[in-house]
């Protein structure tokens, strides 16, 4: 269930639907992921992950074989230069604070500055000091040496002077590489681009391709005029220069072709990364590029990328409509945009499973020995079998490469979440399992919400909604909270008409909203043989943590589901079954409201009784059998008046009639006691057409009949037209309930005179005009026509 807070956001969002002003889930919000790009080998290559945003999240790799590798390309030439004598953090540490800090102080202590003195090495101390003066010129940089975000500093001229003096006279060359690299870069944001050509040429056109050289040649190729060239320069850069890769992506010009790009390789890999270039910003499918890079260099790093971000992409396009029942987070999901209905979403997995068996064959025909990642491309071998539903091929891959030692225990765990998924799929509609064999695997990937969704999903699909529910369950976070929940789907089966909204984000909402009765009561019945914790398995005690906690109020939404369908002897079996403190803590006034308490403190309390109140009207008959009001008192009460109105010997009939008839009505949404059939609802929205019973709670066809009893069985001629006026209120609410989606039948509805087109009211106005003129138009007459009835009680 969700917290009160989380509930009021509903309500602010169902009420502003009208304003088509809300937010709604779109874009990573939305998109299936499975393979996660942090297991593999690409922490450089991050930024271009692909994502439903501008740039994927960045992260360095975790590997912890050497400090180096998590280093950037600047930490980890300090790191060499220092002879890895000194640590990550020295070098990060001198990177990151300035001179006021006391960097260069005689009794400095950081360590990499001591290294360097021990070494006696004054040209590297002074590089770096002369590089710390140069902050203050582009201070708002989080590296201001090497990266592209500067502007012209006061003073970089005479900076630029300094720092040409220096390196005229350095001997180490790898000092006089930053020195000129550094003249560079302060020489580009001064404008100087002749200044920029010359040193580059001077100082990198004959030394090894190393960081420094690439920083420097990405601001040498900014001054290029031949814009076609320039790509090329850059997609050499984007290939090699980690640093610079949201640079070059920036400032590359888009509109120049590949082909006029691919006239200025020499080499294959330089053909490779040219492709690899233009084929990392698109989001559509890049299987021809990924087939020219693996015949023109088949250990290139790139290609495996390239490969993990289409595998990303086939998630995307066939996962996210099939299990969330989304269109592909890239596609628009703007909520006042006409949507396709979940018949066409379902349709669009299904054509990009063509797509994936394309891929499949592909991945397949690779040479796995000659790729510079062959676990990965294992891995998606076997998740292009699970696109194509051979189950049984995929399973078979993840084996063979289980059987085997892997380069990192994540690629292991990526592996399991793939034969889970396949074992799952596999088996037969109506006998589907949670398996033993997936059990460890789930309870490993407990925060994974899009896995542990999709195995839920795949369980209700063949049948098994008691699973599925409790995975539902354990899905979502447990604070409930509806800005940061883990999985937001839709229903399945034509349009996304819904309850408050299209989308769903907490079981117990699609519980309400989907689950049969039927259905409910196996969860329900599942988690009470399972409640006690005792003796039950570490895996069985998370499965069922949730639903075991929220037993009594899915035994509350039994009940009330039956109440739906006017199965009143199931409901009160639901009913029965729930404690009494239960009532107290959710639906009494004088206790502490609980879990389920909507909208604000006590809007969830009956505050009118159901048998002889409505809302907005006096006091016009005497309450009888008052007992403190709830689910459990309302429907044993409402059963005792049925048994009456239905006895013949009762003289009483026509009385206990028109009080379960007042029962029925104020269940509905025009009355005090719609807490009776729902747990929540909005005036807002005109209908909620997934919900069972939902025609009798907007139109009142139970209370209508029960009128029309008591009308029938009445001697009272005012007492009689009391009941036929309540009778035409409800028809009322039934038409307008019926013509909602009819717009020419409403139009209709609207224009005619309410005695014409309401049987009820027109029979009034014909026979008993002067009752009709009293009683269709107010209740302030009810209790002058329920008097003489009340005399005879």
């Amino acid at each position: 269930m969700k917290s009160k807070n989380s509930i009021l956001v509903l309500l602010l969002l169902a009420s502003s639907v009208a304003l088509g002003c809300w937010w709604y889930p779109s874009g990573e919000d939305i998109r299936f992921k499975l393979l996660d790009p942090k297991a593999f080998r690409y922490g450089d290559y991050s930024t271009f992950n692909f994502s439903a945003r501008l740039f994927g999240d960045t992260f360095y790799r975790e590997d912890q074989d050497t400090v180096a590798i998590e280093a950037n390309p600047n930490e980890k030439l300090w790191l060499a230069y220092c002879k890895n004598n000194i640590r990550l953090a020295d070098v990060r540490e001198v990177m990151a604070d300035s001179l006021e800090q006391g960097i260069f102080s005689d009794n400095t202590t950081y360590a990499m500055i001591g290294y360097l003195r021990a070494q006696k090495d004054s040209e590297a101390l002074d590089y770096l000091r002369f590089a710390k003066e140069c902050e203050k010129f582009t201070s708002f940089s989080d590296n201001p040496w090497e990266t592209e975000n500067a502007k012209s500093p006061e003073g970089g001229k005479e900076k630029i002077e300094q720092g040409l003096a220096k390196l005229a006279v350095v001997k180490n060359p790898e000092i006089a590489k930053r020195y000129a690299f550094l003249l560079i870069r302060l020489s580009f944001y001064e404008g100087e681009s002749e200044r920029v050509r010359s040193l580059f040429k001077q100082h990198f056109s004959t030394i090894g391709k190393d960081a420094v050289y690439y920083w420097a040649l990405y601001f040498d190729s900014m001054q290029i005029k031949d814009q076609a060239f320039q790509n090329f320069m850059f997609a050499q850069i984007f290939a090699n220069s980690p640093d610079k890769r949201e640079a070059t992506w920036t400032f590359r010009n888009s509109k120049i072709k590949v082909s006029d790009v691919l006239k200025y390789a020499k080499t294959n890999v330089e053909k490779a990364n040219v492709l690899a270039f233009y084929a990392t910003f698109r989001h559509d499918p890049v299987l021809s590029e990924l087939k020219k890079i693996h015949a023109l260099d088949p250990n290139s790093e790139w290609l495996g990328f390239l490969l993990l971000r289409e595998m990303n992409k086939l998630e995307d396009w066939i996962f996210t409509p099939y299990y969330f029942v989304f269109q592909p987070s890239i596609a628009s999901n703007d909520y006042q945009e006409e949507e396709p209905n979940s018949v066409v979403i379902l349709k669009r997995s299904e054509r990009d499973r063509k797509y994936a068996k394309l891929m499949l064959d592909f991945v397949q025909s690779a040479n796995k020995s000659k790729v510079a990642d062959a676990e990965l491309w294992q891995i998606s071998e076997a998740e292009l079998h699970l696109m194509c539903r051979n189950y049984d091929a995929s399973i078979s891959k993840i084996d063979a490469l289980l059987s085997r030692k892997v380069s990192n225990p994540k690629i292991r765990d990526q592996a399991r979440l793939v034969k889970a998924l396949a074992l799952t799929g596999r088996q037969p509609n109506g006998n589907a399992v949670i398996l033993p064999e997936i059990e460890p695997v789930l309870l490993a990937n407990k925060t994974n919400s899009d896995f542990l969704f999709s195995i839920g999903k795949e369980l209700e699909r063949k049948g098994n909604f008691t699973q599925a529910g409790l995975l539902y369950a354990v899905t979502l976070a447990e604070d409930g909270d509806f800005w940061n929940g883990s999985v937001y789907w839709r229903k399945e089966g034509g349009k996304f008409e819904g309850y408050y909204s299209d989308f769903y984000y907490d079981y117990f909402d699609y519980l309400n909203i989907f689950a049969t009765p039927e259905q409910l009561a196996g969860l329900v019945s599942d988690t009470e043989k399972r409640k006690d914790a005792s003796g039950k398995s570490d895996f069985d005690r998370w499965l069922y943590k949730r639903t075991s906690a929220d037993l009594n109020v899915l035994k509350d939404l039994l009940g009330t589901k039956y109440m739906r369908r006017n199965d009143l002897a199931n409901a009160k079996k639901a009913f029965d079954q729930i404690p009494a403190n239960y009532w107290l803590e959710n639906y009494s006034l004088w206790e502490k409201n609980g879990r389920i308490t909507q909208y604000s403190e006590g809007a969830n309390i009956f505050d009118g009784n159901p048998f002889f109140e409505f809302k907005h009207t006096p006091d016009f008959m005497p309450k009888k059998d008052v007992t403190r009001l709830n689910k459990a008192t309302v429907l044993n009460q409402l059963l005792v008046y049925i048994a009456k109105a239905e006895n013949p010997k009762q003289i009483n009939r026509d009385y206990y009639a028109f009080l379960v008839a007042n029962c029925y009505y104020n269940m509905t949404e025009s009355g005090n006691s719609w807490m009776m059939n729902r747990f929540n609802y909005s005036g807002s929205i005109s209908a909620e057409i997934n919900v069972e019973g939902d025609r009798d709670f907007r139109g009142c066809t139970f209370a209508k009949a029960h009128y029309l009893q008591a009308y029938k069985l009445a001697t009272d001629h005012k007492f009689k037209m009391l009941c036929l006026r309540m009778a035409g209120t409800c028809h009322e609410n039934l038409v307008n309930y019926d013509t909602q989606f009819d717009q020419k039948a409403k139009d209709a509805w609207v224009r005619s005179d309410s005695w014409e087109s309401n049987p009820y009211f027109k029979e009034m106005f014909d026979d008993f005009p002067f009752d009709y003129r009293n009683l269709e138009g107010t209740c302030g007459f009810f209790s002058e026509y329920f008097r003489e009835r009340g005399k005879r009680l």
